[in-house]
């Protein structure tokens, strides 16, 4: 049997270099995109656990209050060094802020502040508390950061500008977050950083012997139970970059089935090719299992190969997908994410390959070892097993299931998903409206193309040809057509999406028509970064002519294991900017009861509803608060609750606000008090958005969400150009024979090469069609399901030039990527074609 295998397999790999290309390509294709987004997973794995180990040194847990700047009260400290078997507690701030060059560009910075207690974490280097503590303002940065904004740089803080220039370059921070930090003594990092009165967290290192599970109990016991005690390494901003890996995950493997689907068609065709060569092979006594397992060792060697190159094209697609993640959460955590590359990655790669090849290799395998050795050798088995093409039912029922996911998909989200049940209903119904609607179009493309060949152009010369020999393989077709459906299709959905994101981005900042929203940072994902309005700034707002109001609003985002993930915010009670699902109808209704609102994830976690009480944790203890109303708040994909300002400052201490809302006094427009408080020159950092600016504002933000699909996408169109490349490839292999006959009954050349561009030039149009066709379907039900994923509530808006530019985009590529197999067909050798065989 090895002789066998051999002899028809691997022999031919060698011998028919081009083709066993093919087959590589082809899975390499599929495998690149999941192994991209297995590094991006790594990477983000590998940056935050870097990040934590250099930050926690010897500490083995940390005590942290509510989160981020609502901080850990610092009279918590003293009861935490005297639990028992606590070595050294060590209080830190620990924020993010931006660093800002004399050109105006800017980056994210991780900010620390320490004393000289931090040397139990990281070990002795001389630090002198007396000295630190006499002089003000001191502070560090790495010399990476100083060189990169440059002598005349700053470091923005709440409190104002820090120029670089003051800092001390220290080299060991070279190695921390690319260099992106920056520290400072401990009570500066809580002047300068809305900390006062407040630390993010007290590193705990451990006396010798100590177990951890009693340091942990005696921790507790300590610290009151708004408080918490965690091993070290949790980074803000973990649980929104998950939405990011499983969302890419699921497209990838759109690719990978692709890629399957294009290692089974090339089977296929290798083995067609071969039939003659099989059927003598079983008349000299080759068992069945023989060609079987022939068959499945050349996939096999086929998908190890492609699996390894696919985990170097894994590389380059990992490197956009990495930046566009970085990109996304920087704001949030402050860190710089790199490309980490796991040695995983490789084997699960090559391990894919061969899996897949071999799977999508078993149904032509088992078909070629039941060859009718018989009737191929007398010539009849060919004629007898031609395909029809299919009617279109199996596309329909596709349809049918697609659209009936989208019903589940509003279903899940109606009112807000409250229910438990609601989000694994509207995921399963996005998940099979996704999937089952570009299976409809691959299913689709028999029946549309028996329309197509109805045009009066595809009835005559090479075009009729190359139309009816596509109508009459409608497995061979639909392959390239999918290819080609799922990368347009993916560009629909995106394209449509960002319309949403523009509209729903203005219907908010509309909510503001009548004020204007100021503030020294952008005006969304902002609530962690430390470069917000000082107290000065704030009170010459105040002082601007026409200025009638000032709204000041705070937030910050934690957890706390009564309650879970969470953000908090203040509201001044004017707006009702999102849809209440239950409750009062009106913030200011909320909080005339003395009331809160709730996001709808919060809600269905906890099981709460208008009316019912929870005890949220604050800086100073455990506050019961009572439910008004469930709303659409986006906050951590509604995981929010929202109170007036006044019970924010009670609950989290004073600090500067995130921003600010003003309200022009009588006869004066908004552009009017915009044009003066510009004029006012109040800080540098000020920024003063009317509704139509808040609203581009919003947009650009939310917009690099799609950043690292829209690489995805264009790595989904290299895999169609694979596909369709390779499949006319092996189709003229497979119609040698009928070209050659084309050849000298006195068709051109030119002519023959015509037909190969006009089957690829179908195939764009056609992926085009049910492209756009089954992108819309999945675009309704991701904005049906976008609230549980991002916390984004945007309205529909159809991009009608979305499915013109993907489409002609994807179709130029398609007949593009035709021009090799053409030229090919084109140079074919009509009498060596006739004696093929």
């Amino acid at each position: 049997m090895l002789r066998t295998v051999r002899f028809l397999n691997l022999r031919r790999l060698t011998e028919q270099p081009v083709r066993a290309l093919l087959g590589v390509l082809a899975i390499a294709a599929g495998t690149a995109l999941l192994v991209g987004v297995m590094i991006d997973q790594a990477s983000l794995t590998r940056s935050f656990g870097d990040f934590n180990e250099q930050r926690a040194g010897a500490a083995t847990l940390e005590v942290i209050g509510p989160g981020g700047p609502a901080g850990l009260d610092e009279s918590v400290l003293p009861a935490v060094e005297a639990v028992d078997g606590v070595a050294a507690a060590v209080p830190t701030i620990q924020t993010v802020t931006i660093a800002e060059d004399a050109a105006g560009a800017e980056r994210f910075v991780v900010v620390f502040g320490v004393d000289c207690r931090i040397e139990a974490v990281l070990g002795d280097f001389g630090c002198d508390q007396a000295q630190l503590e006499s002089i003000a303002g001191v502070f560090a940065v790495s010399p990476r950061l100083a060189a990169a904004v440059g002598a005349d740089g700053v470091l923005r803080t709440d409190a104002g500008r820090q120029p670089i220039a003051n800092g001390t370059p220290i080299e060991q921070l070279d190695a921390i977050n690319d260099g992106n930090v920056a520290a400072f003594s401990l009570r500066d990092a809580q002047r300068l950083f809305g900390h006062q009165g407040a630390l993010s967290a007290i590193l705990i290192v451990p006396e010798p012997g100590v177990a951890e599970g009693d340091l942990w109990r005696g921790l507790e016991e300590a610290i009151g139970e708004h408080n918490q005690v965690r091993r070290p390494g949790v980074a803000n901003g973990a649980e929104f970059a998950s939405i990011f890996i499983s969302m890419l995950f699921l497209m990838s493997l759109f690719g990978l089935a692709i890629g399957a689907q294009l290692v089974h068609n090339t089977i296929t065709l290798t083995l067609e090719e071969r039939r003659r060569d099989l059927a003598v092979t079983g008349a000299l006594g080759a068992p069945p299992r023989a060609l079987l397992a022939g068959a499945l060792t050349e996939a096999a060697v086929l998908g190890a190969v492609g699996g390894l190159l696919g985990v170097g094209g894994g590389f380059l697609v990992a490197r956009p997908l990495v930046q566009g993640m970085s990109d996304s959460i920087d704001e949030l955590t402050g860190l710089t994410l790199e490309v980490h590359v796991p040695g995983i990655a490789v084997v699960v790669g090559i391990v894919l390959g061969i899996a897949v090849s071999i799977l999508a290799a078993v149904g032509p395998a088992r078909r070629a070892s039941r060859i009718d050795v018989a009737a191929e050798l007398q010539g009849q088995a060919r004629r007898d097993e031609t395909a029809t093409a299919a009617k279109g039912r199996r596309a329909l029922v596709y349809v049918v299931l697609a659209l009936a996911g989208v019903a589940l998909a509003w279903v899940g989200q109606r009112d807000g998903a409250i229910e438990p049940w609601q989000p694994p209903v509207a995921y399963a119904g996005f998940g099979l409206t996704a999937f089952l609607s570009f299976r409809a179009a691959q299913h689709g493309a028999a029946p549309l193309l028996a329309r197509l060949v109805e045009i009066p152009w595809l009835r005559n010369g090479p075009a009729r040809v190359a139309a009816s020999s596509m109508a009459g393989e409608p497995k061979r077709t639909g392959v390239m057509i999918m290819a080609v459906a799922a990368a347009i299709g993916t560009g629909v959905v995106l394209g449509n999406t960002n319309r949403s994101i523009v509209a729903g981005s203005s219907w908010v900042a509309d909510r503001h028509d009548d004020e204007l929203f100021v503030s020294s940072l952008p005006a969304n994902n902002s609530l962690g970064i430390e470069a917000k309005l000082s107290p000065p700034v704030l009170e010459r707002l105040r002082t601007v002519p026409g200025v009638a109001e000032v709204h000041e609003e705070h937030g910050f985002c934690g957890e706390h294991p009564v309650i879970g993930s969470l953000c908090v915010s203040s509201h001044n009670g004017r707006v009702t900017e999102f849809p209440v699902y239950r409750g009062r109808s009106s913030v200011a209704e909320v909080f005339a009861h003395d009331e809160v609102l709730m996001g709808p994830a919060l809600a269905r976690a906890q099981g709460l509803r208008p009316g019912d009480t929870f005890d949220l944790p604050t800086r100073f203890g455990m506050r019961t608060l009572k439910v008004g109303a469930i709303w659409g708040h986006p906050n951590h994909t509604g995981s929010s609750v929202t109170v007036p300002l006044a019970t924010f400052l009670e609950m989290y201490g004073s600090r500067p606000p995130g921003n600010v809302l003003v309200v022009p006094e009588e006869g004066v427009s908004a552009a009017e008090l915009d044009r003066r408080i510009e004029e006012a020159g109040l800080d540098p950092d000020l920024i003063s958005f009317d509704s139509d600016e808040l609203a581009a504002d919003f947009t650009e933000s939310i917009s690099g969400f799609v950043t690292p699909f829209a690489a995805l996408q264009r790595g989904m169109l290299i895999v169609a150009l694979v596909a369709v490349t390779s499949t006319l490839l092996l189709v003229g292999v497979q119609r040698r024979r009928e070209h050659g006959l084309l050849l000298a009954v006195g068709m051109a050349p030119g002519s023959l090469a015509q037909m190969v561009l006009i089957e690829a030039g179908i195939v764009g149009l056609a992926g085009a069609i049910l492209g756009t066709a089954a992108g819309m379907v999945t675009y309704v039900a991701m904005m049906w399901v976008s609230p549980l994923m991002t916390g984004l509530s945007a309205p529909f808006r159809f991009d009608l030039l979305a499915p013109f530019t993907y489409g002609a985009t994807g179709a130029l590529l398609v007949v593009v990527a035709a021009a090799f197999p053409a030229w090919r067909t084109s140079r074919l050798d009509p009498i060596a074609a006739l004696r093929y065989e």
